[in-house]
């Protein structure tokens, strides 16, 4: 029966031989997060968050800024599992920093960060706040933060 035959072996047309083919299941995506030991700030309602991306070598794949009022490492979970990261590569990602913006809406800080590394970094920049091949400098982000709040009052 050749519909049986096609579903375990095919052609190779360079050595015009048949063989067996190889089926690989992959029934869940196994990436790694790594905290770093921070304050994930589960309780904050209002978050920004810095990520970091990478590859199954440990290449740098880009860095994200990002908001969630719900708990961080959920929200990087699902980032992790979404086509755009997929597509990327991404195994694995690193927290670098996580910012409670309560009373405000962390999206105010999630603006003056891309304003500020637009700036810096324009050609790296893609849509949803990612900076390919980027990394961002924490104390200058902690710095960027300082001033956002102190011009909040």
């Amino acid at each position: 029966n050749c519909a049986e035959w096609l579903k375990h072996y095919a052609i190779n047309p360079e050595y015009l031989t048949i063989e067996e083919k190889i089926q690989v299941k992959r029934t869940r995506r196994e990436y790694q997060i790594d905290t770093q030991g921070i304050d994930l700030l589960d309780d904050a309602k209002e978050k920004c968050y810095l990520f970091r991306f990478f590859d199954a070598d440990g290449k740098r794949i880009c860095s994200k800024i990002g908001t969630t009022t719900r708990k961080v490492k959920t929200r990087l979970q699902e980032e992790l599992a979404s086509k755009t990261y997929i597509q990327m590569g991404a195994v694995s990602a690193v927290i670098d920093r996580v910012y409670c913006c309560d009373p405000f809406p962390a999206e105010g800080l999630e603006s003056c960060f891309r304003a500020e590394y637009i700036r810096k970094f324009p050609d790296s920049f893609k849509k949803n706040d990612r900076f390919i091949l980027r990394d961002f400098d924490l104390n200058e982000a902690d710095k960027i933060v300082q001033n956002y709040f102190a011009e909040c009052g």
